[in-house]
């Protein structure tokens, strides 16, 4: 939130398509958000892999 209110209160606009801190900030966010849904699918694998054995 602080960030928020300092992204806005930079000097030029805080549109996106312009704003390289704000570009950077979305390709981060995007990049951290493709981090975790990898961690999750590997989870996801992991579980699924468990040997057969288990009882359900």
């Amino acid at each position: 939130y602080q960030k928020q209110q300092w992204l806005s209160s930079l000097p030029f606009e805080n549109d996106p398509t312009i704003n390289p801190i704000a570009i950077f900030f979305r390709d981060e966010k995007k990049r951290r958000h493709n981090q975790e849904e990898e961690e999750l699918e590997k989870l996801k694998q992991e579980v699924f892999n468990l040997p057969d054995n288990i009882k359900q």
